[in-house]
C-alpha cells in the first residue's frame, strides 16, 4: 500500500474510533476509554466511577459491540472542520477565536439552548448553555484565561474536531490537553465532546507540544 494512503486510511479509522466514542452513551464511554486506552483494570475503573466490577465489564462488552458493528460502516473523511461550508467554517472560526480569546459570551453565543458539553471519562456531563457558560465560567475559562487556550483543527470524520492545547506556566509552549469533537445543528454547536486523554494526541499523530510564536 502506498505510504500516504496508509496514513489517510490510519487517520481515517481512529478519527471513527472518536465519532464512534461521542456516539456511546456516557458510561459506555467512560469505561471503553478507561480500559481500552488507558488500560486501567476493570476495579480501578469501578472504584473510579463508583460502578461494581460486574457493571464495568457490562458497559466494556456493550461499547466494544457497537464498536465492532461501526466499523463496518462507510464513514465520509472531511479535509477539515467546515471546509466543504463556508457558513459552517465561519461558525467554527468563531468558536475556535472564542476559546483561545476566552471570550465566553462570545462562546456561549454560538451554542443551542439545549447544547450538551460531556468530558469523558466524567460520567456526567453539562446540559444547556447557561450551565455549560457557569461550568466553563469557573473552570478552563476562570481568571485570567485569554491566551489560555490553542485549538487546532485535524482531519475530522463527519464531525469538526479540534485538538486542544493548553499553555504552560514556565515558557511560550502549549502542551496537549484533550480533542474535542464538535457536532453542528442549524448553525449553531449542538455538542462538544471533550477527550481529557493527552495520551490520543500521540495515537493521531498530533504534536505533543506547540509553541506560541508558531501559532500566534
Amino acid at each position: 500500500m502506498d505510504p500516504a494512503a496508509h496514513y489517510d486510511q490510519r487517520e481515517s479509522i481512529h478519527l471513527a474510533f472518536l465519532v464512534v466514542l461521542h456516539e456511546l452513551p456516557p458510561r459506555q464511554r467512560a469505561v471503553l476509554l478507561l480500559r481500552d486506552v488507558l488500560g486501567w483494570k476493570a476495579a480501578e475503573v469501578a472504584q473510579l466511577l463508583d460502578l461494581s466490577v460486574s457493571a464495568v465489564n457490562s458497559a466494556l462488552y456493550r461499547a466494544r459491540l457497537t464498536l465492532a458493528a461501526t466499523a463496518h460502516r462507510d464513514h465520509r473523511t472531511a479535509l477539515g472542520p467546515g471546509e466543504d461550508d463556508p457558513s459552517e467554517r465561519q461558525l467554527l472560526d468563531q468558536y475556535v477565536l472564542a476559546w483561545e480569546t476566552a471570550d465566553i459570551d462570545r462562546l456561549t453565543q454560538l451554542l443551542k439552548e439545549d447544547a450538551s458539553f460531556p468530558m469523558p471519562p466524567r460520567p456526567g456531563w453539562c446540559r444547556g448553555r447557561a450551565n455549560i457558560r457557569a461550568f466553563l465560567t469557573r473552570t478552563v475559562l476562570s481568571g485570567a484565561a485569554r491566551g489560555r487556550w490553542r485549538l487546532l483543527p485535524t482531519r475530522g470524520n463527519g464531525h469538526p474536531t479540534f485538538a486542544m492545547y493548553q499553555r504552560m506556566e514556565n515558557g511560550p509552549v502549549y502542551a496537549a490537553f484533550a480533542v474535542q469533537v464538535v457536532t453542528l445543528e442549524g448553525g449553531l454547536v449542538a455538542d462538544v465532546t471533550t477527550f481529557g486523554f493527552p495520551k490520543l494526541f500521540r495515537i493521531f499523530g498530533l504534536p505533543e507540544t506547540i509553541s506560541a510564536q508558531a501559532e500566534a
